[in-house]
This record gives C-alpha cells, structure tokens and sequence, in this order.
C-alpha cells in the first residue's frame, strides 16, 4: 500500500498524537511504502524519527514571528497558511490511504481535499482526545472549543476509519452519529527495548512532556518547591519543551531553584529513557491526557509514577498509578517524600508497573491498527 500521513500540527514540540504516527509508521514501512507531508520545521523536529519519503512545504517568516509575536491569532494564522498549503499541494504520487494524525482541521481539511481529488483512497483519521485547555479562558477556549468541534464533524461527514485510544473519546464518536463500524478503539504505545537498563539513580523526579499549562508544569515548580523543604538536595529532571518554556525558567531562577530543577528541553529518544532509569520517580501532574504515553515510558522503565486522577488512567493502567485530586499538589508532594523515603516499597511499585506495561508495546499496535486499514481497503 502506498499510504500518506498528513501531520500540519508539528512545529517545535512533538504531542502525543504526533508521536504515535510517527512510531507506528516506522512498523507499516516494513511493508508499505509512506510519505509524510509536513512543514519543514516540523520535519527538522521529527526527521531522525521519521521513514519512507517525507513531502516538505514551507511557509512565510519562522514559527516564532506567529506565536511569539502574535500569540493565538498568530497561531491561527500559521495554521490556515498550513492548509492552504497542502490543500494546493499536489502530489505526482496516488495513495491508497490518506491518514490524518488529528482531528483539527488544519489535517482534516487537506486529507478531504486530497479525498475528493482521488476518490479511491481511504480516509483514516486519528482522534485521540478532545484536546481543550484546562482552566483557559475567553479566546483561547473559545477557538479550541471551535476547532474540536469543526473537526468532529468533518471526521463525522468523511473518514473512513476513526482510530482513538479510549474509550471516553469513544463514546463521544457514537454520541456524534458516527458508525460503531468506523470507530476502531486502539492504544499508544511503549518502546520494550528500553526495559532492561539499570543505571546509577542521579534524579529524585522527573517529568517528560510538553511544557504547556494543560501538562501541569506549574504545579510541577510547586510540588518541587514543598518537596525540598523535607529533603533539600532533591533533583527534578524536566525533559520537554514547550511555550511555557521561557517563563519555568524564569520561575526557577526566582524561587531559587537552580540546584533542584534541571531543565533539559527537548531530549533525543535514547537521552529520555536514560532519564527516566536515572530517576526515582515519576511526576506528572497534568490535567488533560487521552491515554498516557509519557506514563507508559516511565512505567516501562521501572519507575513508580505519582498522577493526578484522570478517568483514562483507569481504563488504560487499571489500579497501578499513584493518584491524588486534581490540582492537590500538597497531596502529590507528599506521595513523592513518601516514595523517596521508602525506596522497597517505590522499587516493588516500579517492578509491578515494569511488567503490567509490556501489553503496550509500539509493534502490537502497529500491527493491530494496520491490520484495521488492511481490512477496510479490502472492503473496496
């Protein structure tokens, strides 16, 4: 099969959504011929990551002239200049199956542009989440809100096959209107290679994911801020990047925590598992997941992991996460000073969460989803 994924959404910070693509893509090449189409700051991010051939557009000024300069309406702009791109964008290639690695409308759109040029091929759309900021207010909500929703039912008028990775997404695609027949419930994944490695702890915490508000950086500062009033030398590794960036670092240096927190931006795949087996425990506060790969990573490597309680969490990890209220931080802290002072307990944690996660490995899910394309291209 010849199968092209659109991904308009990477820029300078790779989601979840992103992620999967990209990992169950380097599984499908074995067999298929893919083409990415993307940005080319996007590629710069993902090209050591990414296989087949990759279709590369470009777009006025840099990333940073639209959100920095501009803020959200700069990041609207961005956007549509991105669909504008690649629904223009024609490609000498047919595909047998066009993918979109989201349900906004900026990958939505093209691949129905593309859709309706060659009406042979698929439409497979992922949907991961309804991905709205937590706690965001007037514009920001606002467009997200619109944004979801618009490629909800553009998704509804025109895939072919939905992929999602809960079961709460899920039953909003039914609510929708959308086909039981068109939804396929899938999960993300986890690299088992990295299982084995035991070295030399040198971070108390770590937290690896995007800096945005939604991922809870914030209260990530302050939970490293209670933390160290019971144990001073404490080592919080952050590994991820984000547009929050600036301003955690301007934080650090104003709580005086340089010796505590050690930012460590974005990280190559081989660097974040080092991370993760050279840290005690896991932190990860955020508000908002469709699944959890970032958990399943720390899971994978031995590490107990301290969550705030999500629904999906349930569903994907059954009883194994260290959860407390939403927004708690002084239930978190406490859970992590508990952990680092009982370091049996946090390893027999670890340990268990070790071998639950091995369920998730990338090539079964890889395997199951193209299996799903495979049978609906069959349907012809």
């Amino acid at each position: 099969m010849r199968i092209l994924v659109i991904d308009n959404g990477l820029s300078v910070e790779m989601s979840g959504g992103d992620f999967h693509i990209i990992k169950v893509a380097q599984y499908w090449a074995k067999t298929n011929m893919i083409f990415f189409l993307l940005s080319k700051q996007a590629y710069y991010l993902a090209s050591k990551l990414l296989v087949g051939k990759s279709l590369v557009y470009n777009t006025p000024f840099k990333w940073e002239y639209y959100t920095k300069a501009h803020g959200t309406l700069g990041n609207i702009i961005l956007l549509t200049l991105r669909i504008l791109k690649t629904v223009l964008f024609d490609p000498k290639e047919r595909f047998d199956v066009i993918v979109a690695s989201s349900h906004y409308p900026h990958d939505v759109i093209p691949a129905i542009s593309l859709k309706l040029r060659y009406p042979c091929s698929k439409f497979v759309v992922y949907f991961h989440s309804l991905d709205i900021p937590h706690r965001a207010v007037s514009l920001l909500r606002i467009i997200s809100i619109m944004g979801n929703y618009l490629g909800a039912l553009l998704v509804k008028m025109s895939a072919d096959l939905v992929f999602t990775s809960n079961s709460y997404t899920q039953n909003f695609l039914l609510f929708l209107g959308i086909e039981k027949r068109r939804v396929f419930l899938t999960n993300q994944g986890v690299d088992t290679r990295h299982f084995a490695l035991q070295p030399k702890k040198i971070f108390d915490g770590c937290f690896i994911g995007r800096c945005v508000k939604h991922k809870g950086i914030y209260d990530l500062l302050r939970i490293c801020d209670i933390v160290r009033k019971s144990k001073s030398d404490f080592k919080l590794a952050i590994c991820g990047y984000g547009k929050e960036s600036p301003r955690i670092s301007e934080l650090v240096r104003k709580k005086k925590l340089e010796s505590n927190v050690i930012l460590l931006g974005l990280v190559q795949e081989d660097k974040k598992y080092n991370v993760l087996h050279c840290s005690r425990v896991f932190i990860f506060p955020s508000y908002l997941e469709g699944w959890g790969i970032a958990v399943a990573e720390a899971m994978a490597c031995g590490l107990p992991v301290v969550t705030y309680h999500l629904p999906v969490y349930r569903e994907v990890f059954d009883d194994k996460l260290i959860t407390v209220p939403v927004g708690d931080i002084d239930a978190m802290a406490k859970e992590v000073i508990y952990l680092l002072e009982n370091p049996e307990v946090a390893k027999k944690i670890g340990e268990a969460n070790r071998e639950f996660v091995k369920r998730y490995d990338w090539k079964t899910v890889a395997e199951k989803e193209l299996s799903a394309i495979i049978n609906l291209i069959n349907k012809r």
